[in-house]
């Protein structure tokens, strides 16, 4: 398989006539029951206040507002599109046998989740051309239907038709003629792109596909209102009693008014120098100057929140709080979406560079921390128990698997050792049988930290910040000694990240290289799901001392990224990774109702009385290395629950 990168691959392309006149069911749909593929799209109401710009997708869909002004439909037994609008809507969706069709869509969470909460539908699987296109395409190219048409070069949306629409429910028959041509044109150009990406489009990630969608689109889990709510309001006036201590603080010792003093870091600077604190400073690129280190993700600034003075954390907590709600809006949001019906869980597929999912519709269970209470407001129904299965420390595996790090293999392979002991008696100088809890942990950070390149400061940090699960302090000379120790004792390891930045350049000047069981291209990496990750626009920079290209960058979506040996591992193993589970999840699948995929985890209901059954399953499958990695030392953690329990 290949697939297009920064230019345009025409032996993707057919011609217009056999785009769209697909005529047979793909096999791997046929082995599943499928005898017919159904393209819809539905064209709804919005206004100014009422827009999915303004409201997730579930507040959108299950809003009083919502109307359906019409739909296009396009069975693979037709050769056109046809436009629906009032009764004949439901008469013509009344007519498919969705037990044997999929529906094929451009974002088919939205028009997926308009057939079921509004048609009552629910096909027998889900095929979604913008998931195929992320997935084909880099990250810095647009996946949207009139970008992807321009792409492949199938067509272009219709300009101007939605917008002179805009805060009209009921249309003239003029104005519903003209958004059913509109519409018909979106339902031929998803066709056409189905027909270019099915011919190339691995098996498993379209069911992969099917299952996220399903998760959205047909939930299953509950959510419990009581507890959201009790979350929100313990929020709020933690928010409110912290802010009303920085203001009896501040009023008593500089008279500044808080909310100036948190807002501005100009002021909130001028207020830690009154507390005799000097201010965290960084360069910054954009203003050429020093300013304030005061964001969330500042190192100084975040070691300050361990700062000896009271009055100190309290300061820089309030400054943190006064710049994020999140807390509060991620249980506002479970609230709104839970009140209306099931809790849909809306997860982009390839929404990271590296193929995982990525949270989405506003609301991302995969970030809830791990103390929040929200955890337990996602609930199993009646009759079943929420199944919890861990790929344990699976890219630290993958690692040691891929650098084939023989050590640390035997070790994950070994149900009586302990890797993170291992290392901590390395760090401390101590026997195996002598290490103690918080020496492990320091030892379980280094194995799961240390092997992508990071270096003695941000893993002094990572301790320390407790971003890891508990905070440790650490003298920066010790970090340093513990990166060294790692390094030493796993060569494989470091020798990875100096081939694939060797790989790096002949990545750069267009040479092909097959290594760690992977083929690395000039703009991209085949993985073994069968897509790439992707680096289009690679370059570098050479060093005239030197003779050597080093400090490699390559378009994202956010701009140029850097990317060296380290990063670059990372990335192959994030990927790889990301891999395992999947296969791991669509074998789980294959019995058990999948409803949440967070990182490593699959989430599952099991019949209650089959809960023993459901436990075997899990960890059956996340135990059994895919066929492309027979030796990778695999393990899997299960808790069963009634709520989303870690």
């Amino acid at each position: 398989m290949h697939t297009p990168y920064g230019k345009r691959n025409h032996d993707l392309h057919v011609n217009q006539n056999s785009r769209i006149k697909m005529s047979e069911i793909p096999q791997h749909l046929r082995n599943q029951g499928i005898s017919n593929i159904v393209g819809i799209d539905f064209e709804t109401f919005y206004s100014q206040t009422y827009s999915l710009s303004k409201l997730s997708t579930t507040e959108y869909c299950r809003n009083i507002e919502f109307y359906t002004q019409g739909v296009g439909i396009r069975s693979i037994s037709e050769n056109k599109t046809k436009w629906y609008t009032g009764d004949a809507i439901k008469v013509a969706l009344r007519k498919i046998d969705w037990s044997t069709t999929a529906v094929l869509c451009h974002h088919t969470m939205f028009d997926g989740f308009v057939l079921k909460q509004h048609y009552d539908i629910v096909p027998a699987y889900y095929l979604d051309t913008k998931s195929m296109v992320r997935g084909v395409l880099p990250h810095c190219l647009p996946a949207s239907l009139d970008k992807a048409g321009e792409y492949f070069e199938v067509g272009r949306k219709i300009a101007g038709t939605l917008i002179a629409l805009k805060g009209i429910k009921y249309p003239s028959l003029n104005q519903l003629k003209s958004l059913g041509t509109y519409c018909k044109q979106d339902v031929d150009l998803m066709w056409s792109l189905f027909n270019i990406l099915i011919k190339f489009f691995p098996e498993k990630e379209l069911d992969l596909i099917d299952l996220t969608t399903r998760m959205y689109c047909d939930p299953q889990l509950q959510g419990d209102i009581k507890i959201a709510t009790a979350e929100l309001k313990a929020e709020q006036l933690a928010k409110q009693a912290l802010f009303e201590q920085i203001r009896v603080l501040l009023t008593l010792n500089t008279g500044a008014d808080a909310k100036k003093a948190l807002g501005s870091a100009a002021q909130f600077k001028i207020i830690l120098e009154s507390f005799d604190q000097p201010c965290p400073i960084k360069w910054s690129e954009k203003q050429e100057k020093y300013i304030p280190a005061i964001a969330k993700n500042d190192i100084e600034f975040q070691e300050l929140k361990e700062h000896p003075d009271e009055d100190i954390r309290l300061l820089v907590e309030a400054r943190l709080a006064s710049k994020s709600n999140i807390s509060e809006t991620r249980a506002e949001r479970f609230i709104n979406h839970s009140s209306t019906g099931n809790l849909p869980i809306f997860l982009n597929m390839y929404g990271a560079h590296t193929h995982r999912w990525s949270g989405g519709d506003k609301f991302n269970p995969q970030n809830f921390p791990r103390n929040s209470s929200l955890r337990e407001a996602i609930c199993a129904p009646e009759g079943y128990k929420l199944i919890v299965v861990d790929s344990a420390q699976v890219e630290a595996r993958v690692l040691a698997y891929l650098a084939e790090e023989e050590h640390l293999i035997n070790e994950f392979k070994d149900p009586n050792k302990d890797p993170y002991k291992s290392m901590a008696a390395d760090i401390y100088l101590t026997e195996i049988s002598a290490i103690d809890d918080v020496e492990r942990f320091v030892g379980k950070v280094a194995v799961l930290g240390l092997g992508f390149g990071m270096g003695g400061p941000k893993f002094q940090y990572t301790l320390a910040s407790g971003s890891a699960g508990r905070k440790v302090g650490l003298e920066l000379e010790d970090a340093n000694r513990i990166k060294t120790i790692y390094r030493t004792k796993n060569k494989r390891i470091v020798q990875m990240w100096y081939d694939l930045e060797h790989i790096l350049g002949r990545m750069f000047t267009g040479k092909t290289t097959d290594k760690y069981g992977l083929r690395f291209e000039p703009n991209g990496v085949l993985m073994p799901n069968g897509l790439y990750v992707h680096y289009p626009e690679l370059q570098g920079i050479y060093n005239d001392i030197t003779g050597k290209v080093s400090n490699y960058s390559y378009r994202s979506r956010n701009g140029r990224t850097g990317i060296y040996g380290g990063k670059f591992t990372e990335n192959i193993v994030q990927s790889y990774a990301r891999s395992v589970v999947a296969e791991q999840i669509l074998s789980i699948a294959k019995d058990y109702t999948v409803c949440l995929a967070v990182h490593d985890e699959c989430v599952f209901l099991c019949p209650t009385e089959r809960v023993g059954e459901g436990e075997k399953a899990a960890l059956a499958a996340f135990r059994t290395p895919p066929l492309w990695a027979p030796g990778l030392p695999l393990d899997g953690e299960v808790k069963i629950a009634d709520y989303y329990a870690k």
